[in-house]
């Protein structure tokens, strides 16, 4: 009976090594997951000038908005533009239905920014009342040479498209992407709103957590 027990204490010893070690190795290798993801945006991103609505300058007029303005929390940004029939309000509702999933307070905690790329029609008021349809969210914009900087270095894409015999006379194609930033305003992921297939909540809901 003695060495029945002896042997179990051993076995039962052995196993906890087993478990430890490969919770070791497990997490070097989440580690280095995690660090290759960040380091697939090192080369993107950066400071702005946009403008908003909200914000004015000494002489009350319109201010410039910068990314300076979003350090000290999280920011999720997604570009798009005002007329955008489908794919930009689907894509901001679903990102409020994602937070309120995981924690509704989370809607307080990180800076949800839309910006929009069609310079050509949406100024900041009327970004800025688009963006507030939706709850909490920093409607930004700015002329050519702003929107044209920034996208370049977010790697953005859009495009305006002539539409024939519309009253719109034109639509905008565009990247239609989420950029996570940390509260440095480094971007550490971006996923697609139209991911639903591979996870999209819970890719949100993790990377929420690593950035918090």
């Amino acid at each position: 009976m003695k060495n029945l027990n002896q042997l179990l204490t051993k076995i039962i010893f052995i196993l906890v090594i087993i478990a430890g070690v490969k919770f070791f190795y497990d997490y070097k290798a989440s580690s280095k997951q995690q660090r290759g993801s960040k380091d697939l945006y090192s080369h993107l991103g950066g400071d702005f000038i946009l403008h908003s609505h909200d914000k004015k300058d000494k002489k009350g007029e319109k201010g410039k908005f910068t990314l300076k303005d979003l350090k000290g929390k999280p920011s999720i940004l997604y570009f798009g533009f005002t007329s955008c029939p489908d794919i930009c309000p689907i894509a901001l509702s679903r990102l409020n239905r994602a937070i309120d999933k995981i924690d509704p307070k989370l809607h307080n905690q990180i800076h949800k920014v839309f910006i929009s790329v069609d310079y050509k029609r949406d100024t900041p008021e009327r970004v800025d009342e688009y963006a507030k349809h939706f709850g909490n969210f920093i409607g930004l914009t700015g002329n050519k040479e702003e929107i044209e900087a920034m996208t370049k270095a977010y790697a953005v894409h859009f495009e305006f498209v002539e539409l024939k015999d519309s009253a719109m006379k034109y639509t905008v194609d565009h990247t239609s992407r989420f950029y996570l930033l940390d509260r440095q305003g480094k971007i550490v992921n971006s996923f697609s709103d139209l991911d639903e297939a591979r996870g999209f909540k819970e890719n949100l809901q993790e990377t929420l957590k690593e950035s918090l």
